[in-house]
């Protein structure tokens, strides 16, 4: 069994629970499991439990457990100099780490309290800038059908490619249209993508002519993000709708829809999704039958 000390120095509290490696039913495990017969919630004895127990079972008996260092797992620590070190500093480089305990609770009495997804995207600190490999990519699917809507498609494309967050596909439905609008918005993005996002485009052909709803939902059954966006040729996206929608997936984790209506300029035929955000969009929290992938509508 391992743990990892927490606090160190003269400063040092015992042995963290917050990770835990260990075979199944390892013999200092079932030591530690028997004694919370006397476990509650009262603080200094749920910290007795989880910290100074464990390190006086270590003493007892030294042969059950490997003990690894401070920063092994629980460093920086859990205080408010150790949260604003973890998500607003790039003064620790984090190389004596086998893991990192993000201390929720210790992190919601700071000025960081507010830290969510999209921080991964601006360079916080270098923990945050780490976290950003673990983001899935694709994070958005935009699924655009078209038809006839060759001269419209500019915009709308223009619209998610320019995002804050850069971990988007787009998949253009050409329902067999005549103008040939899927590869028409394909060489466009060529003259404008750089390379390494060309990829991140896909043109689908139906087979035959089965309608804007058909042609989404094909668009949707490639789709590889953990959320969806339906956009419509003629519509764009707000310039930070990504942005906003990831930080509020991260302060609603069990919604399922996120919805923003169009706005129309006055003057002109565009319409555009507006970022998403208190004013302009509301989250419907439980809906019944939606499929796994989650959808930000149009």
């Amino acid at each position: 069994c391992t743990l990892g000390e927490e606090g160190k120095g003269k400063s040092a509290m015992g042995l963290c629970n917050g990770v835990i490696l260990a075979a199944r039913n390892a013999t200092f495990l079932q030591m530690w499991y028997d004694k919370y017969h006397s476990f509650s919630n009262d603080k200094k004895k749920w910290n007795y439990h989880s910290v100074t127990l464990p390190q006086e079972l270590a003493k007892a008996h030294p042969e059950l457990l490997s003990v690894q260092p401070f920063d092994a797992f629980h460093w920086p620590l859990w205080d408010a100099p150790g949260i604003k070190l973890m998500l607003n500093s790039f003064d620790y480089e984090y190389s004596n780490n086998k893991a990192v305990h993000i201390w929720k609770h210790g992190v919601e009495r700071t000025p960081q309290k507010d830290f969510n997804l999209a921080w991964c995207f601006e360079c916080h600190s270098t923990l945050v800038s780490m976290l950003r490999s673990y983001v899935p990519d694709p994070l958005f699917s935009v699924v655009i059908p078209c038809m006839k809507q060759g001269p419209t498609m500019e915009d709308a494309l223009r619209s998610v490619f320019t995002q804050k967050i850069p971990n988007w596909e787009v998949i253009i439905v050409d329902d067999q249209s005549p103008d040939h609008c899927g590869t028409a918005a394909h060489t466009w993005a060529e003259q404008h993508l750089d390379k390494r996002q060309l990829p991140r485009l896909r043109v689908l052909v139906s087979d035959r002519v089965v309608g804007e709803a058909e042609a989404r939902n094909l668009g949707l059954k490639e789709a590889k993000g953990v959320w969806v966006i339906s956009l419509s040729a003629g519509v764009s996206l707000g310039p930070d709708l990504f942005h906003h929608a990831t930080v509020e997936m991260s302060r609603h984790p069990t919604v399922q829809l996120f919805y923003s209506d169009e706005a129309s300029p006055s003057g002109g035929p565009a319409h555009t999704i507006p970022d998403l955000n208190d004013a302009t969009a509301s989250a419907v929290a439980s809906i019944g039958g939606l499929p796994q992938k989650a959808t930000a509508a149009d």
